[in-house]
């Protein structure tokens, strides 16, 4: 005689689901909360629009820049406070780099829009003399140029974050743009403080 099927193996997964979800939840300590990409790729095909999208291809273009900031500051003989910021920053946003990348292919979409994506006069992109300047830069010039500079960054990359979280209709990309914010805020008062110094 066949009874009715077991609730048990729907249960299971709605539990093991619900304590992924609570453990991801459980990140951060501090620096960005990093997505794991094999995880929210597979989420990302859900909904989203051109606001999305423009925030993605934007948003790794503004990564890429801030990565190569940050890796000057072990070449150029960066103060401890500064190398220790500059290599919180690469490692926080390299893996969102992925996470955006995993977005926008789930998505169809290209991996760079227009000018790269960033095109946007609020940006804070770093012009190539800007960069050249920075490059040439050493020790204590070398950390007061890095922070002016990445604050600058950081403020444009907020500017973004709130633009998609107004605009974008993608949950993922609406978490990112609210931990961004969150993670940059809180660098930018750490570089001033290092500025007043």
């Amino acid at each position: 005689m066949l009874g009715r099927p077991s609730p048990r193996p729907a249960l299971l997964a709605v539990t093991a689901a619900a304590t992924v979800l609570a453990l991801s939840a459980c990140t951060g300590h501090g620096e960005h909360a990093a997505p794991d990409p094999s995880a929210t790729a597979s989420s990302a095909v859900g909904v989203f629009n051109g606001a999305d999208t423009a925030f993605a291809q934007g948003m790794i273009a503004h990564h890429q820049q801030a990565v190569e900031m940050a890796e000057l500051a072990a070449q150029r003989q960066a103060g401890p406070q500064v190398a220790a910021l500059a290599a919180r920053i690469k490692r926080a946003q390299e893996p969102e780099i992925a996470t955006m990348r995993m977005w926008l292919a789930a998505w169809g979409q290209p991996t760079a829009g227009p000018a790269h994506g960033a095109a946007h006069p609020d940006t804070g992109m770093l012009t190539d003399a800007q960069l050249n300047k920075l490059r040439v830069a050493s020790g204590a010039d070398f950390d007061r140029l890095f922070c002016e500079l990445m604050i600058v960054h950081h403020e444009g990359a907020i500017a973004m974050a709130q633009r998609v979280r107004a605009d974008g209709a993608s949950p993922q990309a609406e978490q990112l743009a609210a931990n961004i914010v969150t993670a940059q805020q809180a660098e930018i008062g750490e570089m001033r403080a290092l500025l007043r110094k």
